[in-house]
């Protein structure tokens, strides 16, 4: 049975493989075999200390058999894969004469493994747009340096600039580890302006930091230092209140990030079937005047239909967060939870406009005048909360009357939602380090449902065209009934 199980993985590598000659070769998977030599071809400015760390197991005592041979290259293939400086890796195998395998008797065992690679270009830059989740949308000039050193490093630098007067820098050096590509490690600097519309502040952003991601089993871990310095602006208009006049200046905040995400989904903008799992904490306390502990989750699993209705599916999904003050200060607003919007998984409401809030400062004669040629803002402020839940269950189909046959229109998908959400806040004097769970009450939760069109674009985003109608909600809370139109961003918190 082991013979077996072997011999149909080595058959599964040869189907999923086109570039390796599996006519030529052993079929006898407990065959005798050992690789002689192995070369690398179309190294430029790739050190070979680092390609020489992926592929020397194949020299070791682990391979000694066919199939062993025929594994062990897989998997030196996708290490050289995962180090991102190669478009293109094929691999030959071929017969090598061995003066130790002659006296052995096992002349016929030596092989010869050749990779053929690709580098890609040193230099690469572009220009894209991107789109937020707190609805900005913005114009990315984008540069990266790709294996400056010939150790698989990339220097990426970003500039964004973006609707609301926000803008952006992000200058990054990222790394995989040379004894495990598949582990990255990466240091940058940030730099942003930000519009908190909804709550009539801005903030100015200035950081570093420091991060480590490695993959385990199914998961993914990722672990973020980071040391920054925030400054809150109330918006320049003078409608800020008191309430949010109070919560502005300056901070800094020192922290260490952990995110746990496993992944099983077909895709992230539609998803047919699997799940996903999304588990971050958050403790700031190691430096600076912020401390506070945040933890979220993000759950989802998709069902499909088929055959009952093909290309259709179930898609159930539930997020929540807490944030747990350590010192009399309480959550900093840029600290805090907000709901509302497409993207935060409650539609029928404005992008973060649900929960506490406080009604803007009235302007005067003059001021109204030139208020009514800016763009609509809330007549409220929204302060945010530090725990809060949202759940939805959606149902998928492809367009009516339309043939699945490959085309554009396949990208189109017939959208039913029912969403609901709350949001509270313990600003009325929640005790230090008061870990009870929160309670959300019944009268306070949010329900909306609705139908659309959605437009999957790449592998991040899609479009979608709604009729909502909030069926539920409170006192303050800024509603988005009817027709709209918005973007939905798959991204972690």
């Amino acid at each position: 049975s082991r013979q077996k199980a072997i011999h149909k993985r080595v058959e599964e590598q040869f189907k999923s493989n086109n570039n390796m000659p599996t006519a030529k070769l052993n079929p006898d998977p407990e065959m005798h075999a050992f690789v002689e030599r192995v070369h690398v071809k179309g190294l430029r400015r790739t050190r070979d200390q680092l390609v020489h760390s992926q592929v020397r197991r194949l020299l070791s005592d682990r391979v000694a058999t066919w199939g062993q041979l025929v594994l062990e290259i897989q998997a030196a293939k996708r290490r050289l894969q995962a180090l991102g400086v190669f478009t293109r890796v094929d691999v030959t195998i071929d017969t090598a004469k061995s003066p130790v395998a002659e006296r052995a008797g096992l002349a016929n065992a030596a092989y010869e493994v050749v990779f053929e690679v690709q580098e890609c270009k040193q230099m690469q830059y572009g220009v894209r747009t991107m789109a937020g989740m707190d609805g900005t949308v913005s114009l990315v000039l984008n540069g990266n340096l790709r294996n400056l050193t010939g150790n698989a490093e990339r220097l990426i630098f970003d500039y964004q600039i973006g609707t609301r007067d926000s803008k952006s820098h992000f200058l990054t050096l990222a790394a995989p580890l040379a004894m495990y590509p598949f582990a990255k490690a990466s240091a940058g600097l940030v730099n942003s302006c930000v519009d908190f519309n909804w709550a009539a502040v801005k903030e100015s952003h200035s950081s570093c930091f420091a991060s480590f991601s490695l993959p385990l089993g199914p998961t993914e871990q990722l672990l973020r230092a980071e040391l920054s310095w925030r400054q809150l602006l109330a918006s320049q208009d003078g409608r800020a209140p008191l309430a949010v006049r109070e919560l502005c200046g300056h901070s800094i905040k020192c922290g260490l990030k952990h995110v746990l995400e496993a992944d099983s989904r077909d895709s992230a903008t539609v998803p047919m079937s699997g799940g996903l799992m999304r588990l971050t904490s958050e403790l700031a306390g190691f430096g600076g005047d912020v401390r506070h502990l945040r933890l979220g989750a993000k759950l989802s699993r998709s069902l499909p239909l088929a055959p009952l209705f093909p290309a259709a599916s179930i898609h159930l999904t539930a997020a929540c967060g807490h944030a747990v003050p350590m010192n009399g200060g309480g959550i900093p607003l840029a600290d805090r939870f907000t709901i509302g919007g497409l993207s935060s998984g409650l539609r029928g409401f404005d992008i973060n406009c649900v929960g506490p809030s406080v009604p803007r400062a009235a302007l005067s004669a003059g001021e109204e005048q030139q208020q009514q040629a800016a763009p609509e803002v809330p007549s409220r402020c929204y302060l945010g909360g530090e725990s809060f839940f949202t759940a939805g269950a959606h149902l998928y189909c492809p367009l009516p009357l339309v043939t699945r046959r490959g085309n554009f229109f396949d990208l189109f998908r017939l959208h039913a939602f029912a969403n609901a959400g709350c949001l509270v806040s313990n600003a009325g004097g929640a005790p230090v380090g008061d870990w009870r769970l929160p309670r959300f009450p019944r009268d306070e939760v949010r329900l909306s449902y609705g139908i659309g069109i959605l437009l999957a674009v790449g592998g991040l985003a899609r479009f979608e065209l709604n009729y909502t109608v909030p069926q539920a909600a409170c006192a303050g809370d800024k509603l988005a009934p009817g027709v709209g139109l918005g973007i939905h961003v798959d991204s972690p918190f």
